[in-house]
């Protein structure tokens, strides 16, 4: 019987390390699911960073896309006035010129008129002259 009690005695050692080991593998299965759902939470957490870095670039990149737009409006409008800038320009310097020109050709007709006038007074004045000559001369002395 002795035999009975170490058998007896051996499959309940071993009975014990197989349950300490099962609790072992329990715990590490316990353990490898807490690693597996927090390895979820990491991923979903990611998927939401991911999401949100994907819309925050695509309000930047349609914040790029709208000064992009602005500036070349503004750049054209720029243009559009540097144009008009140069256009005015030309005319103004046109304007001038025939202002010039016409303004010349005015003290031209001018310098002539008053020519022609001091001429004239210079006939009259002889004129006068000589008619107060003759009156001067016809008047009894």
């Amino acid at each position: 019987m002795g035999s009975l009690d170490e058998l007896m005695n051996s499959v309940a050692k071993q009975l014990k390390e197989v349950s300490e080991k099962d609790e072992l593998v329990m715990e590490g299965i316990q353990k490898l699911d807490k690693c597996c759902l927090k390895v979820k939470r990491h991923r979903i957490d990611m998927q939401n960073v991911t999401e949100e870095l994907r819309e925050q670039m695509t309000a930047e990149q349609q914040d790029r896309d709208l000064l992009t737009f602005e500036s070349e409006k503004f750049a054209d409008k720029k243009r559009r006035f540097a144009e008009k800038n140069d256009q005015m320009g030309s005319l103004v310097k046109n304007l001038t010129v025939n202002f010039n020109e016409n303004l010349m050709e005015m003290m031209v007709a001018d310098k002539k008129k008053i020519k022609e006038m001091e001429e004239t007074r210079s006939v009259m004045s002889e004129k006068i002259q000589k008619k107060l000559s003759n009156l001067s001369n016809c008047r009894p002395q």
